[in-house]
């Protein structure tokens, strides 16, 4: 049997809709329950896997810098083809690319989790 983190929730919440009626007070322990469970179950992951996928946008002028551009031209039919271009591309900030290969690095965890 796996273990459920969220199984004592789903018990404390399910106590509660076996009760026919309940007061403002006990409405309030549930709504202060469910909050502060995402709070610190949810949010934290979320959160966290947003700054690890987070992509900056930054705006180029080219009057003040010049930076060498790659053309990476590839033919793109599977998400293996997706993987193949990141193994073969390392980004490096000094390069502008023609495809965003900042934003797939990125993601390179999630692609390969979908392969498997």
């Amino acid at each position: 049997m796996v273990n459920n983190p969220y199984r004592g929730f789903i018990r404390y919440l399910d106590k509660y809709q076996k009760r026919k009626d309940l007061s403002y007070y006990d409405a309030l322990m549930i709504q202060d329950s469910i909050q502060k469970y995402y709070f610190n179950n949810y949010e934290n992951s979320y959160e966290k896997w947003q700054k690890d996928n987070e992509v900056q946008f930054l705006l180029l002028n080219s009057i003040d810098e010049k930076i060498e551009k790659k053309n990476i031209d590839v033919s793109i039919h599977t998400l293996q083809d997706m993987l193949n271009i990141l193994k073969e591309y390392p980004y490096d900030s000094k390069y502008e690319y023609n495809i965003d290969l900042k934003s797939l690095h990125k993601v390179k965890v999630e692609l390969e989790k979908l392969i498997i």
